[in-house]
């Protein structure tokens, strides 16, 4: 039996059914509201703990200083969501293209069939 897929990606899903290219951070930001709170906050965990180890490997102080948000909700729950549509992505089920620096986002494989009543040819 096939896995189900996370909320968050069946309303990317449910968005992109359309066949059109939509950008990434509508996807994003249209999904971060269906990552369930706890999964966030251990997706930020994991990644403030593998990003502190990693600076510390190198001898960079730990603390970054850019203005990145600092909320866990959100961090994580723009991370979960990233990464699903870059494995989505990888897999084949979407398609991902860059016009004038901004990334887009389509269903792969969609045939977009005229209207019933439109002649063919014309």
């Amino acid at each position: 039996m096939p896995t189900q897929r996370s909320p968050w990606l069946v309303k990317i899903h449910e968005l992109l059914a359309d066949g059109e290219w939509h950008d990434r951070e509508a996807l994003v930001d249209a999904a971060m509201p269906l990552v369930p709170p706890g999964k966030a906050a251990r997706q930020a965990a994991y990644d403030r703990a593998r990003l502190a180890a990693t600076r510390r490997a190198q001898g960079v102080p730990t603390i970054p200083s850019n203005g990145r948000p600092q909320d866990t909700q959100t961090v994580g729950a723009r991370t979960k969501v990233t990464h699903s549509l870059s494995a989505a992505t990888r897999r084949g089920h979407l398609e991902r293209r860059t016009v004038n620096g901004v990334i887009q986002i389509r269903l792969a494989n969609v045939k977009v069939r005229p209207h019933r009543h439109t002649p063919v040819g014309q």
